[in-house]
């Protein structure tokens, strides 16, 4: 398949409408997935007088699909919004009510032509699991392509990052250390 989808049951995004920075009401999640600088994760008792670049990453994801379909249940509302060519085409979002738990899920379509691709190429692959494990570290539940990944020791991260690396080592002696985070 030549699309990417991430999905999250864990905490949803708001479905209301907020001013972007031009001041037209649009829905949040339109904000948050298509609009540079519009990020929120900063001390609101402090003054500023520029945006962020947080969640950037998903921006450019969206910027550089030839597809990119968001769908949002939060409070007992489902909301799809669809963008083509590389964003020039933004649908108007389509919002209905539905009995589910709160989830974010992203598809998208990668332009693999502005990369010279055809397709996903295995490099490409490989990123994305290496991505995929590393957010194991956080103690989320996680799968690709529907198998979901087991729990790793820190010890045992690190040895699959070695292993995928394709380095010859015996793991009983790769030597780590591993800090508790203070709370």
């Amino acid at each position: 398949n030549n699309y990417i989808e991430v999905y999250n049951n864990g905490p949803s995004i708001p479905i209301q409408q907020k001013h972007n920075l031009e001041n037209k009401l649009i829905y949040l999640p339109q904000m948050v997935f298509s609009e540079l600088n519009t990020s929120s994760n900063y001390d609101d008792t402090k003054d500023r007088e520029r945006n962020g670049c947080n969640g950037v990453g998903i921006k450019l994801a969206n910027i550089f699909s030839n597809k990119f379909e968001i769908n949002i249940i939060n409070d007992n509302k489902h909301y799809y919004q669809l963008f083509e060519d590389n964003m020039s085409k933004i649908h108007d979002p389509i919002i209905k009510p539905i009995q589910k738990e709160d989830s974010v899920s992203i598809k998208f379509y990668p332009d693999t032509n502005k990369f010279n691709l055809d397709k996903i190429d295995d490099d490409t692959k490989a990123m994305i699991y290496k991505r995929t494990y590393d957010t194991l570290l956080f103690n989320v539940n996680v799968s690709i392509n529907n198998i979901e990944i087991p729990q790793l020791s820190f010890k045992d991260y690190c040895y699959e990052h070695i292993k995928a690396k394709k380095i010859k080592i015996d793991p009983e002696n790769i030597i780590y250390y591993e800090t508790p985070k203070k709370k």
